[in-house]
């Protein structure tokens, strides 16, 4: 079990931080022991964030934790995007992937795949072919961006 007080302190240290850089936390995720922890960073930003922005991310916010040492013991430090079917979990995740294929696992009806058209608080329209469907927000158990490979590939060999 992970101390919630760590995970609050790395929070704090890097909102500032990922903020003047212009780069979301989408999730920090730490796991180990006192003796060795891994703390997996997962941004993001406008437009997508590259390979090298978040190796230079990672050096230095290590820095960082290095001089505020709110970690005891060792520790590892993986940053990365959260990859093509990032989890939408906030508002602002839906908001941003309007007119995105999403994949969305909902109560009573499976799994569902379709174009997000819109989302508020309490529902959201997902388009699946010729046909616009109205699910309640308090429905959905998991959403993910969706990428379609073989649809890639079809229209990267058109």
């Amino acid at each position: 079990m992970i101390d919630s007080s760590l995970q609050v302190s790395i929070e704090q240290l890097l909102e500032p931080f990922l903020e003047e850089r212009g780069v979301e936390l989408v999730e920090l995720q730490i796991t180990g022991n006192s003796r060795k922890r891994t703390l997996r960073l997962f941004v993001d930003q406008p437009g997508g964030i590259t390979v090298g922005e978040c190796t230079q991310i990672s050096r230095d916010f290590a820095d960082v934790l290095d001089t505020d040492d709110p970690i005891d013991g060792s520790y590892v430090l993986q940053v990365s995007s959260p990859g093509l079917n990032r989890a939408l979990k906030t508002a602002q995740d839906f908001d941003r992937s309007i007119g995105q294929l999403v994949k969305l696992v909902v109560e009573g009806k499976g799994d569902l795949v379709g174009s997000l058209e819109s989302y508020d608080d309490t529902e959201l329209h997902l388009r699946i072919e010729d046909e616009i469907k109205v699910l309640k927000t308090s429905e959905i158990t998991r959403a993910n961006l969706h990428f379609d490979m073989q649809a890639s590939l079809r229209n990267s060999t058109s």
